[in-house]
């Protein structure tokens, strides 16, 4: 349902989501993403954040609703950008409501979203001189 690999040449939190979650695998990621997180935010700094979400279909409003709370929590860690790949419009549609904020963008395209964090990274104060 979930993987979540950090690459610390690059300083970028891959995840990749897949499938329906309950309730009970939301509130899992969400305790897995705290705290690694926390512990690569201690060792390194801010990191960017790639999420694949291409198998991740529509999902409850419950669980819609907790993603938005992970997305706040995040915020106020104040991660890096994040660039989440989805496999249809309507599912960019719900993330961009869900997810709004400045630093996150969603892609119907891997490419475009790797280049844009690769660019908004190299923009990031600090990127190259933390960790």
């Amino acid at each position: 349902m979930f993987e979540i690999r950090f690459d610390p040449a690059q300083r970028v939190l891959h995840l990749t989501l897949s499938g329906f979650w309950t309730m009970a695998t939301v509130v899992r990621f969400a305790a897995e993403m705290m705290l690694r997180a926390t512990m690569i935010r201690a060792r390194y700094g801010t990191f960017a954040t790639l999420s694949d979400a291409r198998d991740f279909p529509i999902q409850s409003a419950a669980v819609s609703e907790r993603f938005e709370r992970i997305r706040a929590r995040g915020l106020e860690m104040n991660l890096g950008p994040t660039a989440i790949v989805v496999a249809s419009q309507l599912s960019k549609l719900q993330a961009e409501r869900v997810l709004k904020t400045e630093q996150v963008r969603v892609f119907l395209d891997r490419a475009a979203a790797e280049a844009w964090l690769e660019a908004q990274w190299a923009l990031h104060p600090g990127a190259a001189t933390e960790g």
